[in-house]
């Protein structure tokens, strides 16, 4: 039985020597080659195929052409001062290669491919989409569709050992891969960053692909859990936290003003018009220490006994929430409130007024347990004391629901 693989190729020294050792092995490769819409000098990967075909005769070699700006704009562009806002970094080359890897996946369904590999190595690990954590986030990816996900040479620690093995295989030493305008803005930021930020937008490759396999074969996503833009259905819900609407379910000292009111109706007039249904989450502090209980920072929360409440709550709903999946509804965010202990999105504060920029207690817990489950879901902060916040965070439930 042929062996196939597809492999991302660039025609650079990483991914040719890739593809040069599954020729050895006497696979059959796809040679999948992206225009981002901001490379030049693309004429180079002809001549490293010209090498691969003639020093490989055995393997059959087929070259695919696929642009993928529109994909990457969609990821990486549109949002892009947000996204530096957020992340604190240029990371356009990580959606860049997110965008490759959901057009590959389709390739490859298309296709009759299960392995797809790249030309990843050690000495490149600072790179984003090379960096150690944030692997196992593609190959979680791709496993959804029954795709393997390799990198053969990632023990390789050095470009000198890259050019030995060209040379051995008649290969040009030179890396004839296309410059890249976005490659020389990019940044080298600290691994969390960079899974925070694939996590995020792996919402949107799972709805590129999604809405690829149900136009093309008039099929959504062989896992429940992903159908999430399920062209089928359209109705969609988000999940808020408990407070939004419930004021009065507030600490003693955190405001509960009747300009707060106002906030809520922005909100509610906003989910009106969109026809979006309402979730809302119960509160886990007053659970824990009842109504009347006084303002406090995370450390009053982060403990066992209050995460075992906050457990069990997040059991519940992402039971609730995979029901939703499972009926084709397509469940948008999950909101929480900046500020708080518990629900805290951006950040929340310590008991001496420090602002800290982590997750609250509830909504870590939750987001952690999602991620498990591999349901991807964005989670937006909102400071509803604010009146500007409310108005950014419409403008990104906005963009969720247009998505």
């Amino acid at each position: 039985m042929t062996k196939k693989a597809l492999v991302l190729f660039s025609g650079g020294r990483d991914s040719s020597v890739v593809a040069g050792l599954l020729a050895q092995k006497n696979f059959d490769l796809d040679l999948l080659i992206f225009d981002n819409g901001a490379s030049s000098k693309i004429d180079l990967i002809e001549y490293r195929i010209n090498e691969l075909k003639e020093n490989f005769p055995l393997s059959k070699i087929k070259v695919t052409f696929e642009n993928c700006s529109s994909l990457l704009k969609d990821i990486a562009l549109i949002h892009i001062e947000d996204d530096i806002k957020k992340y604190g970094y240029n990371l356009i080359c990580m959606g860049c290669k997110l965008a490759m890897l959901s057009q590959a996946v389709c390739y490859c369904i298309d296709n009759k491919i299960n392995l797809i590999a790249t030309g990843f190595v050690a000495y490149e690990n600072e790179w984003p989409e090379q960096m150690p954590d944030v692997l196992p986030l593609l190959e979680t990816m791709l496993k959804k569709y029954s795709i393997k996900f390799i990198n053969p040479i990632y023990f390789v620690e050095s470009k000198v050992e890259i050019k030995k093995i060209l040379s051995k295989m008649g290969l040009s030493t030179n890396s004839l891969e296309p410059t890249c305008l976005f490659g020389d803005t990019a940044a080298l930021p600290d691994p969390n960053t960079v899974v925070n930020y694939v996590n995020d937008k792996l919402i949107l490759c799972y709805n590129y692909i999604e809405n690829y396999l149900f136009s093309k074969y008039n099929l959504a996503d062989s896992d429940p859990i992903l159908l999430r833009n399920n062209t089928r259905n359209g109705h969609k819900v988000i999940v808020l936290s408990h407070c939004f609407f419930n004021l009065f379910a507030r600490a003693k000292g955190v405001s509960k003003a009747n300009k707060n009111w106002a906030t809520v109706d922005h909100i509610l007039s906003f989910l009106r018009e969109k026809n979006v249904g309402i979730i809302q989450l119960p509160c886990p502090e007053i659970l824990y220490q009842g109504l009347n209980r006084d303002a406090c920072g995370i450390e009053n929360y982060d403990n066992e006994k209050y995460k075992k409440i906050c457990q069990k709550i997040v059991d519940d709903y992402t039971y609730l929430i995979e029901e939703y999946l499972k009926s084709n509804l397509e469940v948008q965010a999950i909101v929480g409130i900046n500020g708080s202990p518990s629900c805290g999105i951006d950040y929340t504060y310590s008991s001496k007024r420090k602002k800290l920029n982590r997750k609250g207690v509830f909504l870590d817990k939750f987001n952690e347990h999602l991620k498990r489950k591999n349901i991807v879901i964005p989670f937006i902060g909102v400071n509803i004391s604010s009146q500007a916040d409310i108005y950014e965070a419409i403008r990104k439930l906005h963009c969720e629901l247009e998505a």
